[in-house]
């Protein structure tokens, strides 16, 4: 299930999903996504990015092991030529295991792109 939407100077995006899953031991499992990425567009050339997402996954088995896990996200681009972009960030996620001690995880990034295309 997917919600968009424009704004005067942006966009957004909300996304639940579930689905189901059997990993190589036999074990199902029921994976729920909600998902929402907000894009804002600061100037012609530079623009803004927001992503938040949380999944949970939950084992059928009694003794499986449940799973969830969230991320949050902030992205800064900005075109520097017609097809070289610069990318910066900043990412923060948290990973459990049913009552494990949840792991933390920041990144910092930065990144140049350049997009292209192949004519056949």
């Amino acid at each position: 299930l997917t919600y968009a939407g424009e704004l005067k100077r942006g966009s957004y995006r909300v996304r639940l999903s579930q689905t189901g899953n059997t990993d190589t031991d036999g074990d199902s499992f029921i994976n729920t996504r909600l998902s929402g990425t907000y894009r804002h567009e600061i100037n012609r050339v530079s623009g803004l990015e927001l992503d938040l997402s949380l999944t949970k996954s939950n084992a059928d088995a009694e003794n499986g092991t449940d799973r969830s896990r969230s991320n949050f996200g902030v992205t800064y681009t900005r075109d520097l030529t017609e097809d070289w972009q610069l990318r910066t960030g900043y990412e923060h996620s948290v990973s459990q295991t049913n009552d494990d001690d949840a792991r933390r995880r920041n990144t910092l990034f930065a990144t140049i792109n350049r997009s292209f295309s192949l004519r056949p």
